[in-house]
């Protein structure tokens, strides 16, 4: 399960992996996907439904988001992989870089 920034919803279609979670997830036709969306912002950041709609708080999230708070989502939802923007480092082992990605595996 591929963790990628909330904001980028195109991710889960361009690498065709199983993503956790991203805010566009709300609009989505199955309903247990939007509830558990939903239900992931409210639990993990006591988010409602406007701060979702929010892309400057949704992002500000994703930015300060750390190594924690991934380990402890590999725990609970069983994320495997990270993308992020490569301005927002991580410390796991990279399997692919470029100027603006970097992609992470969550090794145990």
């Amino acid at each position: 399960i591929f963790m990628i920034p909330f904001n980028e919803p195109d991710f889960s279609l361009f690498i065709n992996k199983k993503t956790l979670v991203t805010t566009i997830d709300v609009f989505d036709i199955l309903p247990s996907k939007s509830k558990f969306m939903i239900n992931f912002f409210k639990d993990e950041f006591s988010f409602g439904y406007k701060e979702l709609l929010n892309k400057d708080k949704t992002q500000k999230l994703w930015n300060n988001l750390n190594e924690d708070d991934f380990i402890n989502w590999n725990n609970k939802y069983g994320i495997t992989h990270i993308i992020r923007e490569s301005k927002y480092p991580l410390n796991f082992y990279k399997i692919f870089n470029d100027k603006k990605y970097h992609i992470y595996i969550i090794k145990k």
